[in-house]
């Protein structure tokens, strides 16, 4: 359980540190930033049952936008990618205890 615990206390910090980020950095870190959290989020949803196929592919793409300088487009990859982890996450704890035949 403190394990839970922790995840949920870095799950909500990160955010904060992210957003106090934006006011003040380049487009450049902020994409940076956000590549790392939804890495983060992949490895979680990967440790917790599994990730959304799109996934890997979609941080690969905001990747190699910024490598080319194209941050925008890196950022809204980025976002898309750390939403899914997130919502892997959250689909994978409430099926951690589906039965079969629900409905």
């Amino acid at each position: 359980m403190q394990i839970y615990t922790m995840k949920i206390i870095s799950l909500s910090i990160i955010p904060i540190l992210l957003a106090s980020c934006v006011a003040s950095t380049p487009v450049k870190e902020v994409s940076d930033l956000t590549i790392q959290v939804a890495e983060y989020k992949l490895m979680l949803a990967q440790q917790n049952g599994g990730s959304w196929i799109n996934t890997p592919r979609l941080l690969e793409e905001a990747k190699s936008a910024s490598a080319e300088g194209r941050h925008l487009d890196a950022l809204t990859l980025a976002r898309q990618a750390r939403f899914e982890g997130e919502a892997a996450v959250r689909q994978n704890e409430k099926q951690q205890h589906a039965i079969p035949w629900q409905f």
